[in-house]
């Protein structure tokens, strides 16, 4: 037997030689933590529009796509105008003509969307790319001694941000101090944001809430008194949106809390507070209490 094994062995030959596997080569470059928080936070939009770029520019020289072209890009998305020149559709659709007010609030939200939802989109990401405002946001712990700085940090990028992606000049901040109920107010006369120092003991999104919806105050002032002073000046759009404000007023919480919250400033407020921490709550792993703050 054990001579068939010998020979057997001697036909079949040794066993062949597995090739060794180079090991992986490690890259050099620092990871790109943007790159990363964008990945992370799912957002298949940035992805789909290099994909979309990449893909025309390789059927234009007739290339294949690059494998990075379903990455996300590594720098912010770019700001896309407000939409001050709707289509009249826009508006008939919800039966009333460009220019004049718009009959009910759900047509009222429709108008806001149509003219800044897609302006508020980029916003995130340009959140992300600005590094004081992110390290401000990131680095926020309730109660920290450095809450106060990080606090005009806030302030002063997040409002340059927002006065970007919505065309206008910013409120400047007057005061953080006591405010009684309120955590944060917009003057009209002095065309000012005041804060609570009460923020300083709450959450990062809380302080995005405040700074975000006391800026849209300032927005609806400004569309107000152009159209007051210069409605010549205002699109169709920005008339419509001015005269609902208008015909509305001022209505304080004190006086009709129910009314105040209904009311088509507040609303807008409100709504684009929310749009802007919803946005922010993947980036920061914010959670759904953080809609609440």
């Amino acid at each position: 037997m054990w001579a068939w094994l010998r020979q057997l062995r001697t036909l079949v030959g040794p066993p062949p030689e597995v090739p060794a596997v180079a090991p992986e080569q490690v890259s050099e470059r620092a990871p790109d933590w943007r790159r990363e928080l964008l990945a992370e936070a799912s957002w298949t939009w940035e992805a789909a529009r290099v994909e979309q770029a990449d893909h025309g520019e390789a059927a234009r020289i007739g290339q294949a796509p690059a494998e990075e072209a379903a990455r996300p890009a590594a720098g912010p998305l770019p700001w896309v105008a407000p939409g001050l020149a709707l289509p009249r559709a826009v508006f008939t659709r919800h039966g009333y003509e460009p220019g004049t007010r718009p009959p009910s609030l759900g047509a009222l939200r429709a108008l806001l969307e149509a003219a800044y939802g897609p302006s508020l989109a980029p916003l995130a990401s340009r959140v992300l790319h600005d590094l004081a405002l992110f390290g401000a946001l990131d680095a926020w712990q309730p109660t920290d001694r450095g809450n106060l700085a990080r606090l005009h940090v806030v302030f002063r990028e997040l409002s340059g941000l927002l006065g970007e992606a919505l065309a206008f000049k910013p409120a400047p901040l007057a005061l953080i101090g006591d405010l009684g109920p309120h955590l944060g107010l917009y003057r009209d006369a002095e065309r000012v944001v005041c804060l609570s120092s009460r923020l300083l003991a709450g959450s990062a999104a809380g302080v995005v809430n405040t700074v975000v919806h006391e800026q849209a105050h300032h927005l609806q002032h400004l569309l107000v008194q152009r159209l007051l002073y210069a409605p010549r000046k205002l699109t169709p759009t920005e008339r419509s949106l001015a005269l609902y404000w208008y015909d509305q007023g001022t209505v304080t919480p004190e006086a009709n809390f129910l009314a105040y919250r209904l009311s088509g400033r507040e609303i807008h407020a409100d709504d684009t507070a929310k749009r802007v921490v919803r946005d922010l709550m993947p980036l920061f792993g914010w959670g759904p209490e953080a809609l609440m703050a």
